[in-house]
């Protein structure tokens, strides 16, 4: 198999994947790919004013190589872990988004884009 960007052996198809896709930049470095923009979207169809700092959360994380939660801490003030999730909080706070982070593959899905009601309610997890 081919080795992932860290030189070790991909164990499968999503390594193969974020092979393809976060290959090294003009820096070398390999940025955080976000799955999927779509529910950013759809959720600011519903909610409007979280569109400008759901888009600015997203194009901070595709910018940037997170390695741990303390790095996503520097750049996120407002950031938790909740098992094996991370909840950023969005618009001080009134919008939560979940996700899920794959520090070794430097893939972040979206898990659930939330107002803090619907966040408190519990059902997402």
């Amino acid at each position: 198999m081919h080795p992932n960007h860290a030189g070790a052996p991909a164990t499968g198809p999503i390594d193969i994947i974020a092979i393809c896709d976060n290959l090294p930049g003009s820096q070398g470095r390999i940025r955080m790919r976000v799955v999927s923009n779509r529910r950013l979207v759809e959720f600011s169809t519903r909610y409007p004013d979280a569109h400008a700092a759901l888009q600015a959360w997203r194009k901070l994380m595709g910018a940037t190589e997170f390695g741990s939660f303390a790095d996503l801490r520097r750049s996120f003030g407002s950031v938790d872990v909740i098992g094996d999730k991370y909840a950023f909080g969005i618009r001080g706070n009134r919008y939560r988004l979940i996700t899920a982070v794959s520090f070794r593959l430097q893939i972040c899905y979206i898990k659930a884009v939330l107002t803090h009601t619907q966040y408190d309610r519990g059902t997402w997890r």
